[in-house]
């Protein structure tokens, strides 16, 4: 998924590959929100919805998918696949966060300033993983 993201941010390289990536990505909402339908504490569904909704631009459907797959994961919730490595996971997806925070609109986030949320967001990543690239962010 994360090469599909990056293609999808990017808008495409031009090619026929760029828009065959963008369609199939298209194409599998419909079966990941049929999945998160049948079993609602799938998590690793509503994390790749977060990264589709992202890569086509909707920051706040991604958000609150990809808030729906740490809460499953923070409450170890029945039914939900366990990852190997579950700090990493959540690590990785508060990155995120604060990925789509900080391309958000000011206007879009309470408060006025989606900065203090992405640092926020930045900080429980590095709560998970000391060594997390979020450590990085300057």
């Amino acid at each position: 998924m994360l090469a599909m993201l990056q293609v999808l941010q990017s808008g495409g390289s031009g090619g026929s590959g760029s828009l065959s990536v963008a369609q199939a990505a298209a194409q599998a909402v419909p079966h990941l929100e049929d999945a998160v339908r049948g079993n609602p504490n799938l998590w690793p569904a509503h994390a790749n919805l977060a990264t589709i909704h992202g890569g086509f631009g909707d920051q706040l459907r991604a958000l609150g998918s990809l808030q729906r797959a740490i809460d499953i994961l923070i409450i170890r919730a029945d039914g939900a696949p366990a990852p190997t490595e579950p700090d990493r996971v959540l690590a990785d997806m508060h990155e995120r966060q604060g990925q789509l925070l900080e391309a958000m609109p000011q206007e879009q986030c309470e408060g006025g300033s989606c900065a203090a949320h992405a640092l926020r967001a930045y900080q429980r990543a590095v709560s998970h993983i000391g060594d997390h690239p979020a450590a990085k962010v300057g």
